[in-house]
């Protein structure tokens, strides 16, 4: 799959038309969020989680797993990461103006990890680790639980971060220790394992 051309035809194909459906609740999490509408930024925030947590399952159930797919898949949690951290701080300003360095740090070091698979790879991998996958859980349980409290909470703000750390962490050892490009790796032990293979 690595390896596989993108083709822009194969954003017909089922699974891809419903990733491209997080185009329209992506944008309306942030217009909610500027109309202080928590209830509407919830929904849309849900029906993003849904579409993202089973257009794969999808895509695999149908034998349509494209190269497409998986950059949309990794480009748009990547703009609704930007457009949530925006938005919590339209809802809650005073607690997220506490994080706002470390935010701010961790963005950066997302962007210096596609900088440096571009120079190495010539191109971004499109990584899908677990520690992305609890980074979405952790978030979910961050804005559902400001929903319901209607008060941040600072332990699942700390979690969230810390595994935000870890996931950008695992994300530049893999980018380092690969020799070659491969964007089947989960965590960076799957690195370890193909390191251990070669060296037999």
């Amino acid at each position: 799959m690595s390896e596989q051309a993108i083709e822009i035809k194969d954003i017909w194909l089922l699974p891809n038309l419903w990733t491209c459906l997080q185009f329209i609740t992506v944008p309306l999490m942030l217009y909610f969020a500027v109309q202080q509408n928590l209830t509407l930024f919830l929904t849309c925030y849900l029906l993003t989680f849904v579409i993202d947590s089973t257009d794969g399952l999808l895509a695999r159930r149908l034998g349509l797993c494209t190269k497409l797919g998986m950059y949309l898949d990794t480009y748009i949690d990547l703009a609704m990461y930007v457009v949530v951290s925006i938005s919590l701080y339209l809802f809650i300003p005073d607690f997220v103006s506490e994080y706002l360095a470390v935010l701010v740090a961790l963005f950066s070091l997302t962007i210096l990890s596609r900088l440096i698979s571009v120079i190495k790879f010539k191109r971004a991998l499109m990584l899908h680790l677990y520690t992305s996958k609890m980074l979405y859980f952790f978030l979910t349980i961050f804005v559902i639980n400001l929903y319901m409290t209607d008060t941040p909470s600072e332990l699942l703000f700390i979690l969230l971060l810390a595994d935000a750390a870890l996931f950008i962490g695992e994300e530049f050892l893999i980018i380092i220790l690969l020799k070659s490009p491969r964007e089947d790796m989960l965590s960076v032990f799957g690195v370890f394992g193909v390191l251990a293979n070669k060296n037999k």
